[in-house]
């Protein structure tokens, strides 16, 4: 046995049903093995073994290529991006007409009074809002809130349901949440236009006018990287050569926002907007935006305008390595990125016939496991790989939610919850017909691997074939600085049986994998 780290190729359900028993009845009762010697029965698709070699040689040169200082040149989709970053939420931005002494908002009038306008007939003024701001009349833009109305149509059910939700009043709670704006509290600069009007506005007086009402220096969300000041003392304590390598602790030095072009870490438009800016120390661009609509990070911000002055501070961009040449270097990436990596492939070739090997388990396996017949199900064992599964099910939807954003949550969903909203299971019902059948196969499947095992004479298993294992399984220690497998570790997270029925299953599908023929299957 070998170790794969990444796969490369899953086999099939390969999901160890710890504490299932361990077969020591007679398996024919239970099942009709087909002959997986017979060449016609259990063979082996060479394209697709051929498929899997290559796409797990690209995604392992993908995953770890060379990554260099980029000094001359352009922005380009994959590249990593240092920036500083601050925003200028848009409240509103055109033309409106507004009456001095009538505006309706807290200060507003007053402050607007208190300016003046210059030769070009601007007017300039910050203004505090109150803390229960709503947006006014005059800057609400009339084309967006009829949008709405038609979204509010399409979502709708059926008509009966559209008119309910044109003529039903909310609660005061609801109304009083919904026309709090997300500016209220916050300091706004507003800029008014007047062709041809110089001096102050009198009360009463009438402004057809071109209204720019902003928040400047927005700071929402993730949306922050360094202050100027400390992008800058960083940039100087973190200087480079173009030869310095780039080591997690160096990268963590590296002033500024780390964007990944492509990524989609940020709002539409953001990281496209970055694609051919020049790769110049301190280049600024204004990136006009729009928040999506919803937008479920901060609602309040939903479809709201807004303009980000980004500054490229520095740039990196991945080249593939070639693994013919520079295996070791890929090797050494892999290694510095997890130490208890489990990757000793001398070259490429020696991961290419594990890569080879496993996949041909994985499809000689499937063609004796669905060439063979249950007779009748062994009701005890059936029973426990129905549990097992169900807690594998239950575990990997439980940290769907947690790392979706469950840890800040103050109570645990329930199991209903995770089935029907991370599972994509329409019911429970549909939920445990899932696990029913999917326990089934596996233990179907480790049924006729564990006979053949035992007819091969595979099931005499030594200390060395448990410690291999424990290496392939993720069970390592520390032996003169370098990892090794580590029986005890395996032994206690399977039982001593377990691990060695594990042992023999393995066995068993390398031993398909070595007399199954290879074919050329026609499409």
């Amino acid at each position: 046995m070998k170790k794969i780290l990444t796969v490369v190729v899953a086999l099939l359900l390969l999901i160890s049903m710890v504490g299932c028993g361990t077969f020591s009845y007679n398996i024919n009762n239970y099942v009709k093995i087909a002959d997986y010697t017979d060449g016609k029965i259990v063979f082996i698709d060479k394209t697709k073994v051929e498929e899997a070699v290559k796409d797990a040689v690209d995604e392992l040169v993908e995953a770890y290529p060379e990554i260099k200082d980029k000094t001359t040149g352009e922005v380009k989709d994959g590249d990593t991006v240092y920036i500083y970053y601050e925003g200028t939420l848009i409240l509103f931005e055109g033309e409106t007409t507004l009456k001095v002494g009538e505006s309706g908002v807290k200060g507003f009038d007053e402050a607007l009074k208190k300016a003046e306008f210059n030769k070009k007939g601007e007017l300039e003024f910050e203004l505090k809002l109150a803390d229960d701001f709503t947006i006014p009349a005059f800057a609400k833009k009339a084309e967006k809130e009829e949008d709405k109305k038609e979204e509010s149509k399409e979502e709708a059910k059926d008509e009966k349901a559209a008119e309910a939700a044109e003529t039903a009043e909310p609660s005061k709670e609801e109304t009083k949440k919904e026309e709090v704006s997300y500016f209220a509290g916050k300091t706004t600069k507003i800029k008014i236009t007047v062709e041809g009007k110089t001096g102050k506005v009198a009360d009463g007086e009438e402004l057809k006018c071109t209204l720019r009402w902003t928040e400047p220096k927005f700071k929402g969300g993730v949306y922050n990287a360094d202050t100027e000041k400390e992008a800058a003392e960083k940039e100087e304590a973190a200087k480079k050569s173009e030869s310095h390598s780039h080591s997690e602790e160096e990268e963590e030095k590296r002033p500024g926002f780390e964007l990944e072009i492509g990524s989609n870490s940020f709002i539409e438009g953001f990281e496209k907007g970055l694609i051919g800016l020049p790769i110049e120390t301190n280049k600024q661009i204004t990136l006009d935006l729009t928040f999506p609509n919803p937008y479920t990070s901060n609602k309040q911000l939903s479809g709201m305008d807004v303009e980000f002055l980004v500054t490229l501070l520095s740039a990196t961009e991945k080249i593939e390595r070639d693994p013919e040449t520079q295996w070791d270097d890929i090797k050494a990436s892999i290694l510095e990125e997890n130490e208890n990596a489990v990757f000793d492939y001398a070259n490429v070739d020696e991961y290419k016939a594990e890569v080879e090997l496993a996949k041909k388990m994985e499809l000689a396996t499937t063609k004796i496991l669905y060439a063979s017949e249950m007779k009748k199900w062994p009701v005890s064992d059936y029973n426990d790989y129905k549990q097992n599964y169900d807690n594998y099910m239950y575990n990997q939807l439980y940290m769907q939610w947690f790392y979706g954003g469950g840890y800040n949550s103050t109570s645990a969903p329930t199991k209903e919850t995770l089935v029907t909203r991370y599972g994509g299971f329409k019911s429970m019902t549909e939920y445990k017909q899932h696990v029913a059948d999917n326990a089934g196969l596996q233990l179907k499947r480790d049924l006729i691997l564990y006979q053949i095992a035992k007819d091969q004479g595979l099931t005499d298993i030594s200390d060395e074939d448990l410690i291999a294992y424990a290496y392939d399984a993720g069970y390592t220690e520390k032996v003169d600085g370098k990892n090794v497998g580590d029986k005890d570790a395996l032994i206690e997270a399977y039982g001593k049986d377990e691990a060695k029925k594990a042992v023999a299953i393995y066995k068993a599908q390398e031993y398909l994998a070595g007399i199954a023929p290879m074919v050329t299957v026609e499409k």
